[in-house]
């Protein structure tokens, strides 16, 4: 009887541990879990960012994105600076979200579909087709927000949709099978992340023409570079002056002005003319370890 006893009491004591720890390890999960994968979406979308950007940049100026060499780090840093004001943007949205819902859910409970509300809620469900249509319509009306506003729309929409629907199972306290819930989560999470990157893409492609296009316009207020060289360079672009250095003590024998500065990646200079333009533009690459070369960067005076 004694022994009985205690092998049952040592049987409740490991069950209730194990489910302890299991309830510690789901706790744990949606503590950390979420917003470290969270984090590391976010982290991809920024470096998913700037290797668009860059190679819409690399597009406009005639380049192969390849050649100007870009890292990791110039795409993590590059995408920072266009990403964050988005990142605000969506999670002012998802704290809203989440107040309205804490605050909808206990309501809702008790709530009866009226003359207005049903048929709202109705539109809302539908929302998985109405915003891509409705973004489609704003394409044809402004082209550059379409292309943005159209992929965010395929995120956006079953979002709202399965809200809808989540509601409508609070109010008649049903519960769905657990299979279906994770069917549904995982496909709006896949229908998410992939709209995320497209929405990502297009935008970094918007901003990338529309820098093409005011790049001639911002071309006076590049920084001014003299090259300095030990050897004829033979840079043929437009507005690019050629002097001959007189002189045998000179180390340099040649200097070349009427060059703007564009960019500098993976040791190397890239420059452009004063006439660069998107019709007929060259870009010079110049090493930054040749020693055969000098550089100087100077202010122009015209800018204020």
């Amino acid at each position: 009887m004694g022994r009985a006893k205690s092998g049952a009491g040592a049987g409740v004591g490991v069950g209730t541990g194990a489910g302890v720890d299991a309830d510690e390890r789901r706790q744990l999960t949606r503590q950390f879990g979420v917003p470290l994968a969270g984090l590391g979406v976010s982290v991809a979308l920024v470096v998913y960012f700037g290797r668009e950007w860059a190679r819409a940049h690399a597009r406009a100026l005639g380049l192969h994105e390849g050649v100007l060499g870009t890292s990791t780090e110039d795409y993590l840093a590059r995408g920072l600076v266009a990403m964050v004001p988005a990142f605000l943007v969506v999670g002012a949205v998802g704290l809203g979200w989440a107040w309205l819902d804490r605050r909808v859910r206990p309501w809702w409970r008790h709530a009866r579909p009226g003359p207005v509300l049903g048929p709202a809620l109705a539109v809302l469900a539908g929302s998985w087709l109405l915003l891509p249509m409705v973004a489609t319509l704003v394409g044809r009306v402004q082209p550059g927000l379409g292309h943005v506003l159209l992929p965010l729309s395929f995120g956006v929409g079953p979002l709202v949709s399965v809200y809808v629907l989540h509601l409508e199972h609070v109010a008649r306290r049903d519960v769905e099978p657990r299979w279906r819930r994770t069917l549904v989560a995982s496909f709006t999470v896949a229908v998410v992340l992939v709209s995320l990157l497209w929405t990502t893409r297009n935008y970094a492609d918007l901003l990338g023409r529309g820098w093409a296009d005011e790049f001639p316009a911002r071309l006076a207020e590049q920084a001014q570079v003299v090259v300095y060289s030990a050897e004829r360079l033979h840079l043929t672009a437009p507005r690019v002056d050629e002097e001959r250095l007189e002189g045998d003590a000179s180390r340099y024998r040649y200097r070349y002005s009427g060059l703007r500065f564009l960019d500098f990646a993976n040791g190397r200079y890239f420059l452009v003319s004063d006439g660069w333009m998107p019709q007929f533009g060259v870009v010079l690459v110049l090493s930054a370890n040749d020693p055969s070369v000098r550089l100087e960067f100077v202010r122009d005076s015209r800018v204020p």
